[in-house]
């Protein structure tokens, strides 16, 4: 719809400057169009360029905040925290998530639940369908070669 606004704007620019022109001679209506209809042209586009230029870098899309992500990965029951979140589309239809979740340590039945709950909310909430998560233990620190019962470094 912006696109065919755009071109019937410039046609109606195109008239205009014809019209001054043919009545008083003054040509100078014809760049001063061209400039104008230049400017509609670049302000049209200027966000498909951003949004272009946002998903080649992949980056966070514009309609998410990676916070609101988190704090809703987070209310699930059994989640402690998340970090390495990453979010970014593939086009503007399309977004992609990859995580590490720490949940409290259970059963693995009960970890494919808090999985599946996750993905849940995700696609509910944000419209993300593609997901990686890593579920973490509780009791083992990032970056942690071992991970005793008492949670200290070794």
């Amino acid at each position: 719809m912006l696109h065919v606004q755009g071109d019937a704007a410039a046609f109606f620019g195109v008239i205009v400057a014809a019209l001054i022109i043919w009545r008083t001679g003054w040509t100078a209506a014809d760049p001063i169009a061209s400039v104008v209809i230049s400017l509609l042209i670049f302000a049209s586009s200027y966000r498909l360029i951003r949004d272009s230029f946002r998903i080649i870098m992949e980056g966070v899309p514009s309609c998410l905040r990676l916070e609101d992500v988190s704090r809703a990965i987070c209310s699930v029951p059994g989640v402690v925290q998340v970090h390495d979140l990453h979010v970014w589309g593939v086009c503007s239809a399309h977004i992609i998530l990859s995580a590490h979740a720490v949940i409290d340590d259970q059963r693995i039945t009960q970890a494919q639940m808090i999985m599946d709950e996750m993905k849940r909310r995700l696609k509910k909430l944000f419209g993300i369908e593609h997901t990686t998560i890593q579920l973490e233990g509780k009791s083992c620190g990032q970056g942690m070669v071992v991970c005793p019962v008492e949670n200290e470094k070794i």
